[in-house]
């Protein structure tokens, strides 16, 4: 074999790898590109999901929360009384930030923060701990022990992971099986 014929079959193979090695994902790149879809399609009434967009959930209900603080606060609460009373149960707000279909619970009732003014946020339905400066820990730390004690006197639990405000006695109150489990 002569020298052009080696150069040209060596420069030929190398064509042919990098085209195997480059080709493949410059094509789904392009794929994906185009049929990627910037509108987010409306789910039926009566379903929901969270942020992912691959848990969607038939659910009873989805409840508004009004802007008025006053009517809400009456709304959820008897929305809480109603639930309990039909062992139906409520996810408060968050399945729009999460992912996993974890604060979605099928055939329940979710709560729908957006329409909710921000000045509204409440410890009830959101936490945004990183706003909150370092003196005003503890007071975020007490409230949250007060909302679950409400929460556990209602017949409630509670599902706080980021943060271990709770006290042992609550979690024992609101998990007791977990005392059973303990090593």
């Amino acid at each position: 074999m002569r020298r052009y014929e080696k150069k040209w079959l060596i420069g030929a193979t190398l064509g042919a790898l990098a085209s195997l090695l480059i080709v493949p994902p410059i094509f789904h790149l392009v794929r994906t590109a185009y049929r990627d879809r910037t509108v987010i399609e409306k789910l039926p009434a009566g379903y929901a999901d969270d942020v992912s967009r691959l848990n969607k959930t038939q659910i009873e209900k989805i409840w508004d929360i009004p802007s008025d603080p006053q009517q809400g606060e009456e709304e959820l609460r008897e929305l809480l009384l109603r639930a309990q009373a039909s062992h139906l149960h409520v996810s408060v707000a968050g399945a729009r930030h999460s992912m996993g279909g974890q604060t979605i619970y099928p055939g329940g009732t979710m709560t729908h923060s957006s329409t909710m003014p921000l000045r509204m946020c409440s410890p009830l339905l959101c936490f945004s701990v990183s706003h909150v400066l370092r003196p005003e820990m503890p007071k975020l730390q007490n409230m949250k022990r007060e909302l679950v004690d409400a929460v556990l006197d209602a017949g409630g639990r509670y599902y706080l992971p980021y943060r271990l405000h709770p006290t042992t006695a609550q979690f024992h109150r609101a998990y007791p099986q977990a005392e059973r489990s303990s090593p």
